[in-house]
């Protein structure tokens, strides 16, 4: 295995083996259906994000303004990690993966952002401040 960049490494050992699922089952218990993390500068920028939306409302909202072309590939959410998903977007730096039920409707839907200006997309779209009580909290590098 080829080694990574040390920001990346430093990622990894923040997130762990923290999966896809982990971060959807998050979602589903919160009031918003939405469950996310992010790594941010020690400014408080954010760097990178892994948001999980759930729920008809939520991904009815997301498929009526972003044009999510799936490519059909199911994925194990259960062993799909956040590092993962964030070093498959890096050469992009939007990306999304989609969980869909036996009969193919969406339950969740991951985006991941692998940089900042994909990071403040997603924020933007989802209005959310850059600063919050809770920024403190996130993981910083």
């Amino acid at each position: 295995m080829k080694s990574q960049p040390p920001l990346i490494s430093q990622v990894a050992k923040i997130w762990g083996t923290k999966t896809l699922e982990d971060l959807r089952t998050e979602a589903v218990l919160k009031k918003t259906g939405i469950a996310f993390e992010e790594v941010r500068k020690k400014d408080g920028k954010r760097l990178f994000m892994v948001m999980c939306v759930t729920g008809q409302k939520n991904l009815a909202y997301l498929s009526t303004f972003l044009n999510l072309i799936d490519n059909g590939v199911t994925e194990d959410w259960n062993t799909l990690s956040l590092v993962e998903v964030l070093l498959r977007a890096s050469s992009s730096g939007l990306a999304f993966e989609m969980l869909r039920s036996d009969g193919g409707y969406p339950l969740a839907v991951a985006l991941i952002a692998a940089d900042p200006c994909s990071v403040l997309k997603i924020t933007g779209f989802f209005n959310m401040p850059e600063f919050t009580r809770s920024s403190r909290f996130r993981h910083k590098v």
